[in-house]
């Protein structure tokens, strides 16, 4: 059996210089990777480096990767920052013995030019526009504005992953948050205000939406809320 293991978290790189491990491999077994960048998994199949179905057959040592990890770059066409992730596939061939990973050291480049500049829009709302009614006094309210991206997703060289970003309201009920635009992608993001007033916290949820391409817009020009979350 293969399985695999995800080591450890992303690796922001735009390149990839030296790849090492530590590993015990008893008869019968082995160690070897696949390079998981911007959530593709790859491998070297000793002529270029290519998309790999994740099978210790394309997958490579970790000899392998340091021989050939030069010309990662050049061959994905890599713009930008990556985020790079390593996936171990550790085997074993009988019901006795296994490999042990201990660690894998890597050596990574971070160019300076990180790819396309994404704009941001200053998403703006008030407490009585949206509450209404739920709103008594503005200053006896506490409450914060969440936006939430729950799955990764392109955006043009970069790759974005899950964030959530909260900005809380002010005394007069206002608030605004600097989110980074969505629209020429097409991702949709979640957008609800907690609040919590006499003791009494509350949510309310607003119909998934994307941020456009401007400098500034009020949240409900782009997005309202659930009526199930005023019952």
């Amino acid at each position: 059996t293969d399985p695999p293991v995800l080591t450890g978290g992303f690796y922001l790189i735009s390149n990839l210089t030296a790849f090492a491990n530590t590993i015990t491999t008893p008869a019968n077994t082995a160690v070897q990777y696949v390079l998981q960048i911007d959530l593709v998994d790859y491998y070297h199949n000793g002529t270029d480096w290519v998309v790999s179905d994740a099978t210790f057959a394309q997958s490579n040592t970790a000899a392998q990767i340091n021989t050939d990890a030069a010309s990662l770059k050049t061959d994905l066409s890599f713009i930008g920052l990556k985020n790079l992730k390593i996936k171990a596939l550790l085997r074993s061939t009988d019901a006795v013995s296994t490999p042990t990973l201990t660690d894998v050291t890597l050596t990574t480049e971070m160019d300076t030019n990180t790819g396309n500049t994404i704009s941001e829009c200053t998403i703006s709302a008030t407490l009585k526009d949206i509450l209404g009614e739920l709103v008594t006094d503005t200053t006896t309210i506490a409450a914060k504005l969440y936006v939430q991206n729950e799955v990764a997703f392109k955006h043009g060289n970069n790759l974005i992953l899950p964030f959530t970003k909260t900005a809380t309201f002010d005394s007069s009920g206002a608030v605004s948050l600097s989110v980074i635009e969505t629209d020429t992608v097409g991702q949709k993001l979640q957008f609800q205000i907690l609040f919590t007033e006499n003791n009494r916290t509350r949510t309310v949820r607003f119909n998934p939406a994307t941020v456009p391409n401007e400098s500034s817009k009020n949240l409900l020009a782009i997005t309202v809320p659930l009526t199930s979350d005023f019952g």
